[in-house]
């Protein structure tokens, strides 16, 4: 015998035990329903003593705010796994572009370079500073080498834009 005849079975024989059960209640009450006595109060407690009108005090606005938790108070539901990643760390350091625009040189023989640096222009003689601790080290006609505090050389080519970290002030 399969499940679903099972299952159709047990159904017929639950609907036979309840038309059963109902026949019987129903033969019973031919002759009508079962007197029951009135409710009697007992002797201490009158139908005054329900306290009606305390039941607006129930519904107040005040008792309404018992119920709300505490913010201080962690819930039981409260996860960290929803949390945001912490912000990301600010920069040490920033990109800068520098385009080598070319050279003059004195009649002292001394060599100013033209450097562009962001939106303005730098001019400066070797070891002067052209941005952060950049300092310019040699000048030719088609190159401009800068060096750093940490001994790092950058070499230019003549109008040829680089970038150039420095550090954020």
């Amino acid at each position: 015998m399969t499940s679903s005849f099972r299952y159709q079975w047990s159904g017929l024989g639950l609907l036979a035990a309840a038309l059963t059960v109902l026949t019987l209640i129903l033969a019973d009450c031919r002759n009508g329903w079962p007197e029951l006595a009135p409710f009697k109060h007992p002797p201490g407690l009158s139908p005054e003593a329900i306290p009606v009108t305390k039941l607006e005090a129930l519904w107040s606005v005040t008792q309404y705010g018992r119920l709300i938790p505490a913010t201080t108070r962690v819930s039981a539901f409260h996860t960290m796994y929803f949390q945001p990643p912490p912000p990301p760390k600010p920069p040490t350091t920033r990109k800068i572009d520098l385009i080598y625009q070319g050279f003059y040189q004195t009649s002292s023989g001394q060599k100013q370079a033209f450097v562009k640096v962001a939106e303005g222009v730098v001019v400066g003689a070797i070891g002067a500073r052209v941005v952060g601790d950049w300092v310019v080290d040699e000048i030719n006609l088609r190159r401009l080498i800068l060096k750093n505090g940490a001994a790092q050389t950058n070499l230019f080519e003549f109008n040829t834009k680089k970038q150039v970290e420095v550090p954020m002030p």
